[in-house]
């Protein structure tokens, strides 16, 4: 039995040699569309035509209505055919049965509120008036609407009255606006000042505050101008703080001040300063181009410089912002321009302490004995002091002040077991030139207890040698040298103060100490090693060829050259030879 074939299956795959596309369908579609014919045209000639026209047409809307009850379009159409006809009654019977559906659709307002007032149903849109503004308060073109209709009346007192309820609702700007303006265009401009007045008590902006200073203006009365907006400055300032100030309050009002007091530059001066120091720095950027424009316009030479300290304050201001404040060096431009331009030592302490405080590494970053981390951290503390010093002879400052901040500076720098040098010696100094020798001695005793740095052994001998202390300077240096007595430097700083004295035998003796000292260091028994010995040797040879002992210097030369054969020793002594010998050029050829 041969298989079942599938009726529906294509029994020929091949395509057909003609092929329609479905833009050929269209077009043809197109092409044999005919033009459309208008319906017949209806004419009445009846009052009986006429009924039966009107009920077939009312008829029609009530079917569609029934179906699609709260489409308000059809509704607005049903009513504006009934109006057509001039059947006002069953116009405001159809607008009311759709305002029992939707109260809320002011379009539908609108229309019913139109249809009265072009047939000059007056009683009838006051009616609607009341109500929609009832209903829907805050629907502004209603009360608009309302207002512009009793003004059109010129029944100004009833227009004034929908103001006034229209303002019970504390409405927004342009209703204020509006309402002043209709007192304007009626010529009451006390009534306006006193709407202004009330405008700004609800609504309290910089807008507002602006509008009636320019109001007051327009009027001729600066007094009340500028009081307006000096009482907006106040009352945003105290409700709302600076963030509820704008730039463009002072810039109105310092324009204000250039046309109130064109023969008073300071005026406007001191509004645009006003508005630099009560709005936070990032948001006076044009307040402060607008400023500077002036300034150099108006201004003189001592307010220009004045204005270009704040916009350096400014940028450097910036700058700490950005790098968090540890930036030591914009520290120390921001300090210095205080201290050379700044407009009072309050403020240029005031940039001290924070730099004090803002750019102290932490201690968790910054381990004890780590003094590379201080090494410009320090030059704060000692400018300060200078700062503070140069303010005694005016009387802005005293003595004890830099004592407490160098004693300030000691003890953070103690806690933190770091020792700066420059700032004992600087210390040290500041006592000296207040002539307090007894104090200037504790500062470099406690400095050598502390630190026992090189340099403040070396800046102590060199005080007390000047005060012809020549026992205490001789302590000093004994000590430096139980301190430092590898370092090479004690020794030779004792003998140049015994050469200075004419000493030379201490000199020498203390020469061959410290030669000694060197040789031990340099067996192989010890542990540690003389630094720079070279220079010990190189001091004992001076000393005798000041003192014309040229043996003497040879024979240090020939001890020194038992113990190192550097190229150097034999150039120098070479040129010993060739300067101070007898026979200079065989013995230096030698």
């Amino acid at each position: 039995m041969p298989p079942k074939q599938d009726k529906f299956a294509v029994k020929n795959a091949t395509a057909n040699p003609q092929q329609i596309t479905a833009e050929q369908i269209l077009r043809e579609a197109v092409e044999r569309m005919g033009d459309e014919r208008p319906g017949p045209s209806r004419k009445i000639a009846s009052k009986e035509e006429l009924a039966d026209y009107k009920v077939s047409k009312r008829k029609e809307f009530e079917d569609t209505l029934r179906k699609q009850r709260h489409h308000m379009g059809t509704w607005i159409k049903y009513a504006q055919w009934e109006e057509s006809q001039e059947e006002f009654r069953r116009a405001r019977s159809v607008f009311e049965r759709a305002l029992q559906i939707d109260y809320r659709n002011s379009s539908l307002w609108l229309k019913y509120i139109e249809m009265e007032m072009k047939h000059k149903f007056v009683a009838h849109a006051r009616n609607l008036f009341d109500r929609v503004t009832s209903l829907l308060p805050r629907h502004d073109q209603f009360w608009y609407k309302y207002a512009y209709m009793e003004e059109l009346l010129m029944d100004y007192a009833a227009a004034r009255k929908v103001y006034e309820r229209w303002m019970q609702w504390q409405p927004s700007d342009n209703a204020w606006l509006q309402y002043i303006k209709f007192e304007l265009r009626c010529h009451e401009v006390e009534r306006a000042r006193a709407i202004y007045e009330r405008y700004v008590s609800q609504i309290q902006t910089v807008m507002s505050f602006t509008r009636l200073a320019k109001f007051e203006e327009r009027h001729g009365n600066n007094v009340r101008a500028r009081a307006g907006y000096q009482t907006c400055h106040d009352t945003l300032k105290d409700d709302l703080g600076p963030e509820g100030i704008t730039e463009d309050l002072y810039v109105k009002w310092a324009e204000f001040e250039q046309r109130a007091a064109r023969d008073d530059p300071s005026a406007a001066a001191k509004v645009y300063k006003l508005g630099i120091d009560t709005l936070p720095p990032e948001r006076t950027a044009y307040l402060r181009d607008r400023y500077a424009k002036y300034m150099k316009q108006k201004g003189t030479r001592t307010d220009i410089e004045r204005l270009l300290l704040e916009k350096c304050r400014l940028k450097y201001e910036k700058q700490l912002s950005d790098s968090d404040g540890v930036d030591v060096d914009i520290w120390i431009n921001y300090i210095l321009l205080e201290e050379n331009i700044g407009d009072s030592a309050a403020q240029c302490r005031e940039v001290y302490e924070r730099a004090i405080a803002a750019a102290l590494p932490p201690e968790q970053a910054a381990p004890k004995g780590r003094k590379d981390l201080y090494r410009r951290y320090v030059y704060i503390w000692l400018f300060y002091a200078n700062y503070e010093e140069s303010l005694i002879q005016s009387g802005e400052s005293t003595p004890d002040r830099v004592r407490e901040v160098y004693h300030t500076a000691l003890g953070l720098f103690r806690s933190r077991k770091i020792y700066f040098s420059k700032l004992y010696n600087a210390y040290a100094e500041f006592e000296i030139r207040q002539m307090d020798v007894g104090r200037a001695r504790l500062v470099y005793g406690r400095a050598i207890g502390e630190s026992k740095k090189a340099s403040v052994f070396r800046s102590y001998i060199q005080f007390e040698f000047n005060l012809g202390q020549v026992d205490r300077a001789r302590r000093i240096c004994a000590s430096y040298v139980s301190a430092h007595s590898l370092e090479a430097a004690s020794w030779v700083c004792w003998m140049d103060m015994e050469m200075k004295l004419s000493e030379v035998n201490r000199a020498r003796k203390l020469g061959e100490m410290a030669i000694r000292l060197a040789d031990e260091s340099a067996s192989d028994e010890s542990d540690e090693i003389m630094n720079e010995p070279e220079l010990i040797w190189k001091k004992c040879i001076d000393i005798e060829i000041e003192q014309g002992e040229m043996e003497n210097a040879r024979d240090l030369f020939e001890r020194l050259l038992d113990r190192t054969t550097h190229v150097k020793v034999w150039r120098s002594y070479a040129d010993f030879e060739l300067k101070h010998g007898d026979q200079s050029f065989e013995k230096a050829k030698e």
